[in-house]
């Protein structure tokens, strides 16, 4: 996701003479390029709990996306009717979004290989 934490920052960095990944792609492209990655990341790891059938830890897994992905795409339809919503406000609610979720995900999948 780390393009997305350089979106709100394309003019900033054109002033700078920055070239970022996200500032090169632009707002949609870099939402493209983001969850692209997002897709082939979660579905390797996916592919590894299926692979080792650990249906619990898949389930899991793709319920604590659920909030990632539904607030990726509402954030990129927003984004898609007016570039200011790429914001620091905005990168930062992704972030703490996907980092709880994460947390959450794995601190369980952990606890559960203890049990």
């Amino acid at each position: 996701m780390y393009p997305l934490s350089q979106i709100y920052q394309h003019q900033q960095d054109k002033e700078d003479g920055v070239l970022t990944i996200s500032a090169a792609l632009g707002y949609r492209n870099t939402f493209l390029f983001s969850g692209l990655q997002f897709v082939l990341a979660s579905a390797l790891i996916s592919f590894g709990f299926l692979n080792e059938e650990n249906l619990l830890a898949f389930s899991l897994y793709g319920i604590c996306q659920l909030p990632v992905v539904t607030f990726f795409l509402y954030w990129f339809y927003r984004v898609s009717k007016d570039s200011v919503q790429a914001n620091f406000k905005n990168t930062m609610y992704m972030n703490i979004i996907s980092a709880v979720c994460m947390n959450v995900c794995f601190g369980f999948l952990l606890l559960m290989s203890y049990l």
